[in-house]
């Protein structure tokens, strides 16, 4: 997604890329606060367990993002994390 948004012309300065298997930057609040969009690969339709760990903490920074009054749009590339 982050390649094709830069063959978009999206400057690759103006990309953030947040991955679970990498951790999770500790100003993700900060980083989904300025943003304007946020793409969620997060999980997919297979996902049968309850999310745990660094998931879990994404998925609350996320829902705490997306409730602020400027809040990003989300793009969910399957359906959004954290609906049941």
């Amino acid at each position: 997604i982050a390649r094709r948004l830069a063959e978009a012309g999206i400057s690759r300065e103006r990309l953030s890329v947040v991955s679970v298997k990498e951790g999770i930057p500790a100003d993700i609040d900060g980083l989904l606060g300025r943003a304007d969009l946020v793409v969620d690969a997060l999980l997919g339709t297979g996902q049968r367990e309850a999310p745990r760990g660094e998931v879990a903490r994404l998925i609350v920074a996320l829902a705490g993002a997306r409730s602020s009054a400027d809040a990003p749009v989300v793009l969910a590339v399957d359906i959004p994390s954290g609906v049941e």
